[in-house]
């Protein structure tokens, strides 16, 4: 009703297009983007809305397109960045897509650290270690950075330094289940399944119903604990 009495009006009609998507009606919801585009073709917001309308409905090709045009109005617009490399075919091509971003100056938190995590999947240590500076100097406060270390330490057998760097980041973000799982994990990496388990309950009850409890769920079915000692045996 709104876009009917107001034809131009842009953000009606994004969250028009949001609604119809909502209701599986994800054609309407292009041709509303598509008629909106006609308002504001170098709205990156509205071409954004678009790539991500059609990364949803898994047409990739389109999702992509319109993710490069919107890089033509601002090559430094993150969220489109890393959407790109959310189509990646593999993490060799997120890597590049992510790393073109950096070129272009899309120096983003969530870029650095997505990018530094592949680095340390692919062994560039280095690399990965002055992606996580970086990350730190924009956002001395994000957890993320000191979670995104902790792979890297424990990547290279710096276990002991990697749960310093889950504790910092317990300590900016206690609430975070993340947290709690990094923890975990690198008590089980350092062979203490019992001082690891605390942690893997509270990232459980911290993520509930996300990827993070089954996670959690899962290493704690995989290291159950040992039966208390028989003071008469």
């Amino acid at each position: 009703d709104l876009v009917t009495r107001n034809p131009s009006n842009i953000p009606f009609l994004k969250r028009l297009a949001q609604a119809q998507f909502a209701e599986g009606r994800g054609a309407e919801a292009v041709a509303t983007l598509e008629q909106t585009l006609e308002l504001a073709p170098d709205s990156v917001f509205v071409n954004m809305a678009l790539a991500d309308t059609f990364r949803l409905m898994e047409k990739t090709d389109e999702a992509r397109l319109a993710y490069r045009t919107t890089l033509d109005i601002d090559p430094r617009w993150a969220p489109a960045w890393l959407g790109l490399a959310e189509l990646a075919e593999s993490n060799e091509g997120r890597r590049s897509i992510l790393t073109e971003a950096e070129g272009a100056g899309a120096g983003s938190l969530e870029v650095l650290l997505q990018l530094a995590r592949l680095e340390v999947d692919a062994g560039h240590a280095e690399t990965a270690a002055e992606l996580l500076e970086r990350a730190e100097d924009l956002e001395p406060a994000a957890a993320g950075t000191h979670l995104e270390r902790a792979r890297l330490l424990e990547a290279q057998g710096r276990k002991d330094e990697a749960l310093a760097s889950c504790a910092t980041a317990a300590e900016l973000e206690p609430a975070n289940p993340l947290t709690a799982l990094c923890t975990g994990r690198v008590y089980l990496a350092l062979g203490e399944p019992s001082r690891a388990r605390p942690h893997l309950r509270r990232a459980a009850v911290l993520g509930k119903g996300t990827d993070i409890e089954q996670e959690a769920i899962g290493l704690l079915e995989a290291t159950p604990p040992k039966p208390a000692e028989n003071p008469e045996s």
